[in-house]
């Protein structure tokens, strides 16, 4: 009987290091998992340059085509304009997500903020597939977004201007930056695109069943 205990408690101790050897082996760091994707200082920088480029080169072909649009309202100056910002959108995701294998490096201050910049000039992230990217919302979409953010420009200027009465006078001074807040809320809040009551007004009709014409949209 002594026999058999003493086996058994051989084969429960010799069971018990195999399973101390798997999970040390598992809370040790795996080269490979962590730095496979991970790249270096000077392709970050190459990185940074070559995505800096092309947008800007994009950015630019987008707002000459916006312009012309706006100068010119016909289906091919809206075909064009909305091309070049697919274009400038699809390369923002794609570029977007390339930037994440380099934040976790020791980069200058200059490279980080780019890096941050980048990350947070998507707000939204486009679908990767083009005949998403290339679907046009209804008038129904088009007019609710343009409600809704109509409603949240305005919820914004009432934030600030609440926040600017209990400043005190200092918020006048062009020292505070509290006053340049102000001012460009109130600027923005003046566009009619965010006017609310004309925003509100057109989407409520086309929800209700009602008929609305407008060439911009």
């Amino acid at each position: 009987m002594s026999f058999i205990y003493q086996g058994r408690q051989f084969w429960l101790g010799l069971f018990f290091l195999l399973c101390l050897g798997l999970v040390l082996m598992s809370c040790t760091d795996n080269p490979n998992s962590s730095s496979a994707g991970a790249g270096t200082k000077d392709e970050a920088e190459k990185f940074l340059a070559d995505a800096e480029q092309r947008l800007m080169d994009l950015s630019i072909k987008a707002g000459r085509a916006d312009w012309v649009k706006s100068t010119y309202i016909t289906d091919d100056t809206e075909q064009l304009a909305a091309e070049a910002n697919e274009n400038l959108i699809a390369a923002t995701t794609e570029l977007a997500e390339q930037a994440r294998k380099y934040e976790n490096l020791d980069l200058s201050p200059e490279a980080k903020r780019k890096l941050k910049l980048l990350k947070l000039s998507l707000t939204l992230p486009a679908p990767k597939d083009a005949a998403e990217r290339n679907e046009v919302p209804d008038l129904d979409t088009k007019l609710r977004y343009r409600a809704q953010n109509a409603f949240a420009v305005a919820q914004s200027r009432e934030a600030v201007e609440m926040l600017w009465s209990c400043y005190g006078a200092n918020a006048i001074y062009t020292r505070d930056p509290l006053q340049r807040f102000l001012r460009d809320v109130q600027a923005i809040n003046q566009h009619f695109s965010f006017n609310f009551d004309i925003a509100g007004s057109a989407f409520g009709t086309v929800a209700m069943g009602g008929k609305y014409a407008n060439p911009t949209l």
